[in-house]
């Protein structure tokens, strides 16, 4: 499998720009810094899995987006998903719409 690599997204109303990150192979994103930062040291070696790390980011940040995301005050470092089905409907929507931007 062969992935693109855009430098900038859009993901509803705002615009991200990617950083990739030879060295390891996580993920994250900022809404402050309109960024998104996806690890690709294992690319050659295992593509399916930095398309994991790329759908991981990209569905959090719908996610959030559709306010489904919240962030237990127990737990900081434990994000909680809850929707029902017309969000993941939206959800995946929404995703199928942003794979084709990395997907050759």
């Amino acid at each position: 499998m062969q992935l693109k690599f855009p430098k900038k997204i859009i993901i509803g109303a705002m615009s991200f720009s990617l950083t990739y990150e030879k060295d390891n192979n996580s993920g994250s994103f900022s809404f402050k810094n309109e960024e998104i930062i996806i690890g690709i040291e294992c690319y050659k070696t295992n593509p399916e899995y930095t398309l994991s790390i790329i759908i991981h980011e990209l569905v959090e940040i719908i996610l959030e987006q559709l306010s489904s995301r919240y962030q237990p005050s127990d737990n900081y470092s434990n994000y909680l998903f809850c929707y029902k089905h017309k969000e993941h409907t939206k959800c995946c929507q929404d995703l199928a719409g942003l794979l084709t931007n990395f997907i050759k």
